[in-house]
């Protein structure tokens, strides 16, 4: 990534905001298997689709944010 910022393919707020996506979008296999295991898959899959939007809101406000800081 670091190397898409210094050719010009992103800007720094777009490797920020790439980086918190990447790392709160979607627990790990493991992870999804233990909450299966200790709450059900019901309640899993809610908690997935719970993390999703909430990591997408976050990555969005972020950017806003630092677009508007970073004029």
């Amino acid at each position: 990534m670091i190397n898409m910022v210094a050719e010009g393919h992103l800007s720094y707020i777009q490797s920020i905001v790439a980086v918190l996506l990447t790392t709160t979008f979607i627990p790990c296999f493991p992870d999804l298997a233990a909450m299966s295991k200790e709450i059900g898959l019901r309640n899993t899959l809610m908690m997935t689709v719970a993390i999703l939007v909430s990591s997408v809101l976050l990555a969005g406000g972020l950017s806003v944010i630092l677009m508007r800081v970073m004029k």
